[in-house]
């Protein structure tokens, strides 16, 4: 489907024509967890299976989920901004 994009900001309709090729910019967001699974997760570890990578990189992206700081948030976890989000919408 070449030339075809998902554009949620047309109320999920599928887009053809000429698009821009594809640049790391333009999906950012997706390329620093991947670069930040890289250099947190996979170059720290000398896998000795790909089951033993599979259960690394699951706990990693647990991790990230919950209890790792996101700069995006203010420097909290995504469990404390969401116990902080809730905290506002109840006050």
């Amino acid at each position: 489907m070449e030339g075809v994009s998902f554009r949620p900001a047309l109320g999920g309709q599928f887009c053809t024509g000429a698009d821009t090729p594809y640049t790391p910019e333009r999906n950012g967001m997706i390329e620093r967890f991947f670069r930040n699974l890289k250099e947190e997760c996979v170059w720290q570890h000398n896998f000795r299976s790909f089951a033993e990578a599979r259960q690394a990189i699951n706990r990693w992206i647990e991790h990230y989920n919950e209890e790792r700081p996101h700069q995006s948030l203010g420097y909290l976890s995504p469990r404390q901004y969401r116990e902080r989000q809730q905290v506002q919408l109840v006050a």
